[in-house]
């Protein structure tokens, strides 16, 4: 018997091979279907995940585990004053030195009504009910001591029960027990 040599392939038959093997590699890579929770940690390179690829609020804070975020995990910056709630904020008024309403500076959506002599309503215009107040006169130089009510508390005249809102009192420091109109500042605190 002789010897049979075997050549090398023709391309012809390189290019039809490739061919089969891209088809019916093709084919069964397009039948991989992964199941719902596939993809785990371990499986996701560091870094591959970045906000680019994150669809737009795909991540709500219902879906981060408590504590989970922590300051360390937050980069320098990116956490600024727009990008807070109005919840996590603290929200103040100040007045002008001779007035209970009248509003010099102020954080934004506060309104303040006069009721009488040395006392006006504070509506922070959103619920102030679990937060810390602050009321501190304006230069008073120790003739004027600030208080407050919360108007769930108290009737307030202009904004009767509200959560959003506290009566400011300023009371003269000496024998009399007026109320007298004087600056403030009333700051609700988180």
């Amino acid at each position: 018997m002789g010897k049979r040599s075997i050549g090398r392939p023709s391309p012809a038959m390189v290019v039809a091979i490739l061919a089969l093997c891209f088809a019916v590699g093709g084919t069964a890579f397009a039948a991989v279907k992964l199941g719902k929770n596939a993809v785990k940690t371990k499986n996701i390179k560091n870094k591959a995940v970045t906000e680019s690829k994150i669809a737009p609020n795909a991540v709500t804070w219902d879906k981060i585990a408590g504590n989970a975020v922590t300051e360390s995990k937050i980069a320098g910056g990116a956490v600024s004053p727009g990008k807070l709630s109005a919840s996590a904020k603290t929200i103040w008024a100040e007045t002008d030195l001779g007035s209970t309403s009248d509003i010099v500076a102020q954080s934004g959506g506060v309104t303040i009504t006069p009721d009488s002599a040395g006392e006006a309503v504070v509506n922070f215009g959103t619920d102030v009910s679990n937060r810390a107040i602050e009321v501190t006169p304006n230069l008073n130089l120790g003739s004027v001591t600030a208080e407050y009510a919360r108007c769930t508390r108290i009737a307030c005249p202009t904004s009767a029960d509200s959560p959003n809102a506290v009566e400011v009192f300023l009371w003269a420091n000496d024998a009399s027990p007026d109320l007298v109109n004087s600056g403030y500042l009333v700051a609700a605190i988180p």
